[in-house]
């Protein structure tokens, strides 16, 4: 089927077309658009180098537990045969933690780069990811409000764009600060959890 444009892009038309100015919003969307990709290339090539890094240390991992186990069977061959399944049993399961516990990290790295809704949330929490996530949110904020957009309507769109995730709670909460008659941005974020204050 045919794909659809983003909402923010198709608003972002239609902002410069009522401003008169449909060259100069599409100029800033390119621009914008162009600095997404840049940063979201960076970081895909910032993931490779964990990735790689993460399933040897789970092939490692594997290969020592069932080296080990082996070796631990052998040993316990000729002792006590109540006592030595106990034991060959805890230190078989033992043995297996570390390449469990990498095989848990590398599923979460896995979803937060394949699922959308998993990457959307976890971006503005993990470090480096957050200060991306800032700065497309301050661009598209400007690119609104350059383009005649009221604070309510880019706060509104902004909060659809950000829905499931901290962001979108925040930005919930500064609506309706917003209509409850505050003026001054660091009213709509104080005691923020997702916003620096030195961002405010």
């Amino acid at each position: 089927g045919a794909r659809q444009l983003p909402e923010f892009y198709t608003r972002m038309l239609k902002l410069g077309v009522r401003s008169n100015d449909f060259v100069g919003v599409v100029t800033m969307l390119a621009d914008y658009y162009q600095r997404a990709g840049l940063v979201w290339t960076r970081l895909q090539g910032l993931m490779v180098y964990p990735a790689i890094v993460l399933v040897v240390s789970l092939i490692l991992s594997s290969l020592a537990a069932f080296f080990g186990s082996r070796l631990v069977v052998e040993l316990a061959g000729g002792m006590d045969s109540g006592w030595a399944a106990n034991s060959i049993g805890n230190m078989v399961g033992i043995a297996w933690i570390p390449a469990g516990i990498l095989l848990i990290l590398i599923l979460v790295f896995a979803s937060a780069v394949v699922i959308p809704a998993f990457r959307r949330r976890l971006r503005w929490w993990a470090p480096g990811f957050r200060e991306e996530s800032l700065t497309n949110f301050a661009t598209t904020m400007h690119l609104m409000l350059r383009s005649g957009s009221h604070l309510g309507d880019a706060l509104g769109l902004a909060e659809h764009l950000e829905e499931g995730t901290p962001a979108g709670k925040e930005l919930q909460r500064w609506s309706q600060r917003l209509r409850e008659g505050h003026s001054k941005i660091w009213e709509f974020g104080e005691s923020s959890k997702v916003f620096p204050p030195l961002f405010l």
